[in-house]
């Protein structure tokens, strides 16, 4: 979890309340489509995971974390997604890239609202929405006029930033399932080069099973509910118990 301040926690009810209501319940969180960016390393092949649960009448272990020898490891930004009919592109950020507005417009939102959308939804594409995060490429007035002219155009929508909470993974697939997922299934790869973890990273995802992902998207909609009901704080401690629903 980031560090929350007072507004940030207010922000976190509202806005996932609206999240809520207005694009997840029901059946409603079938036609969201949910995109992010991602790195990935080569550090992240081939090691031990960095999680460990022990037995409640153990005692902890003197030393719980992992020491990470590169001081800037090597690696690529990734940027993918997925909804209930399936998972989109996984595309690969080239070296040195500027990740600005025009990029994410041309790379990005361009070929996902007339290819792959539109493939996926068919002549239901007017029924999707669009959840992205609050990145400065996808907040700028510039992306703002592109999503305005080609929602128009395709009428497929976008979730408005003011109904997506701020500073909240556990409120975004992406980041509490997606990219974990992705990242284990690669920590028992043995890639040594750039090229062979990009080879490794689309092995991998073609083999996430879709099923799992379907069932990310309706935690997503408890977890909505879960964070309005919480007051806006953080609820991952509380996931034994339905985050405290019941």
């Amino acid at each position: 979890m980031h560090r929350l301040t007072a507004k940030h926690i207010a922000e976190r009810k509202t806005n996932s309340r609206l999240l809520y209501e207005n694009y997840l319940s029901c059946e409603k969180w079938k036609n969201v489509v949910t995109i992010d960016e991602g790195w990935i390393y080569l550090s992240n092949c081939n090691k031990k995971r960095a999680i460990c649960y022990r037995p409640i009448c153990r005692n902890d272990p003197v030393k719980w974390y992992l020491d990470c020898k590169e001081s800037y490891p090597r690696g690529f930004m990734i940027v993918t997604g997925f909804c209930y009919e399936g998972k989109l592109s996984i595309r690969r950020i080239p070296k040195k890239t500027k990740i600005n507005s025009i990029y994410y417009q041309d790379n990005v939102l361009k070929p996902l609202f007339e290819e792959e959308i539109p493939k996926l939804y068919g002549n239901r594409s007017n029924c999707v929405y669009l959840n992205h995060d609050k990145a400065s490429s996808h907040t700028s007035r510039s992306t703002a006029i592109f999503l305005e002219n080609i929602c128009a155009r395709t009428g497929i929508n976008v979730i408005p930033f003011s109904h997506i909470p701020v500073k909240s993974p556990d409120a975004s697939p992406m980041d509490f399932c997606v990219f974990g997922l992705l990242k284990r299934s690669i920590a028992k790869r043995k890639a040594t080069t750039i090229e062979g973890l990009w080879k490794v990273v689309l092995e991998e995802w073609d083999l996430l099973d879709l099923g799992v992902l379907r069932k990310a998207l309706l935690s997503w909609k408890v977890r909505c509910r879960a964070i309005a009901k919480a007051q806006g704080y953080p609820i991952e401690h509380n996931r034994k118990h339905c985050y405290g629903l019941y």
